[in-house]
């Protein structure tokens, strides 16, 4: 007879989203990040450290990792952004880069470890926290914006899923 061990097995992956508003081609099906929850983790921002959550409102987030997303971005992707009321924001490990309301400081270490897992750059994160889809490269992130302001008409046009956006952002 064995002793146990005290060791709780880890927790299966939790399951992400294969359809929907996501980044196709980046399906988490396919082993992508389009349908991942998100990182959680540990932020500091203006000297105070935080959940991310609690640092920024609920809704649509565009995350950079080591830069401001906004020096990125076009016209026609701030007008979408503009639309769905998105919050902008990068998070860094450098110090040197942090810009207090605009570049967060990433005490725990996850996000930079999430971006690089998935060579990553930038991303969206729709309101319930779950990935759109995501960039390699910061000159991408227009595209992506625009990406996600298609995919948002396409299921405005179609009836679908209106209720649940306004009452996500709330």
């Amino acid at each position: 007879m064995t002793k146990p061990s005290g060791q709780v097995p880890a927790l299966p992956p939790f399951p992400g989203l294969t359809g929907g508003l996501i980044r196709a081609d980046q399906n988490s099906a396919a082993g992508g990040i389009a349908g991942q929850l998100r990182v959680h983790g540990q932020v500091r921002n203006d000297g105070e450290v935080m959940r991310y959550d609690d640092a920024m409102p609920n809704g649509f987030h565009v995350i950079a990792l080591d830069a401001d997303p906004d020096r990125y971005l076009d016209e026609a992707a701030r007008k979408v952004l503009a639309r769905i009321g998105a919050q902008t924001i990068g998070v860094t490990h450098d110090e040197s880069r942090v810009v207090a309301g605009r570049v967060l400081l990433d005490t725990s270490g996850k996000y930079e470890a999430f971006f690089n897992e998935h060579g990553a750059k930038a991303l969206i994160v729709r309101p319930d926290s779950y990935v759109f889809g995501a960039v390699g490269s910061l000159t991408e992130l227009s595209g992506l914006v625009r990406m996600l302001g298609a995919g948002l008409a396409l299921q405005a046009a179609n009836g679908i899923g209106q209720e649940r956006l306004e009452s996500a952002q709330a």
